[in-house]
């Protein structure tokens, strides 16, 4: 070369064809004087890259769209950077993206596709914007690849949210069946204690008719339930017959003196 500052060397190093200053390989411009480095093959592979995409995607091949996406290099240079983030976060389908592998099971092969490439075009953005936060962190055009990458994370967000919505919403029907169910079984049951109750009262009424105080007596000291809805009720009617009983046989003994 005739200018000995336009040197490269192989690894880690290279120096800046402007101002000689050495710096990173995988740098997208020189950090003392702002020359961009542009690589030409990069470009190309970038071109070749869309081009495939296109062929592949025309003849629908999942698999290839897919293989092509991920062993694709990521480029160094801020312009086909820059294309490639762009290019990635436009084919990234927020309302498949997202949801869990059970939910996909259960779609059609149309939406499994659109998940696999989805996701593929994810983690390649994931890559790409690691890459963007080395290399273009001082360039004014990071705050683009910030604006996508805050996007795809409102998305993600977003899709979160709703993807959790059957969730809740199968769980306020179960805790809503289950109180049903509870209302239901405790109506039954206080029916059961209530038909109790009465039996017993209607032999505490058979006693008294027959003068069996002692045993209209025993038959009121039943009259008590653990059923907390009726409870007062009948207590209230227990005190009332023992206290009935007693004046009756107090007063059968008066009249039989």
């Amino acid at each position: 070369m005739s200018d000995v500052r336009q040197q490269s060397f192989e690894g880690e190093i290279k120096k800046c064809p402007n101002c000689g200053s050495v710096v990173k390989s995988f740098s997208a411009f020189c950090s003392d004087c702002g020359h961009e480095f542009k690589n030409s093959e990069q470009s190309k592979a970038l071109k070749e890259f869309t081009e495939k995409l296109e062929e592949f995607q025309a003849f629908n091949n999942t698999e290839q769209i897919i293989g092509l996406i991920e062993t694709f290099s990521i480029p160094n240079s801020k312009e086909d950077l820059l294309e490639f983030l762009i290019l990635a976060s436009s084919n990234i389908d927020g309302r498949v993206i997202y949801r869990s592998d059970y939910n996909v099971m259960h779609t059609t092969p149309e939406f499994k596709t659109a998940h696999k490439i989805s996701k593929a075009w994810l983690s390649k953005f994931e890559q790409a914007y690691r890459k963007a936060q080395i290399v273009l962190i001082n360039s004014p055009e990071f705050s683009k690849v910030e604006a996508m990458n805050d996007k795809i994370e409102q998305m993600q967000k977003k899709a979160k949210r709703k993807s959790k919505q059957p969730l809740i919403i199968i769980l306020v029907f179960i805790l809503a069946f289950g109180v049903f169910l509870t209302i239901k079984i405790k109506g039954v049951d206080e029916k059961k204690e209530i038909a109790r109750l009465q039996s017993i009262e209607s032999k505490i009424e058979k006693c008294i008719s027959k003068k069996d105080y002692a045993a209209a007596l025993a038959n009121a000291l039943k009259l008590d339930t653990d059923m907390s809805s009726i409870d007062e009720e009948y207590e209230k009617k227990q005190e009332k017959w023992i206290k009935l009983i007693k004046e009756l046989e107090e007063k059968n003994k008066k009249e039989n003196e």
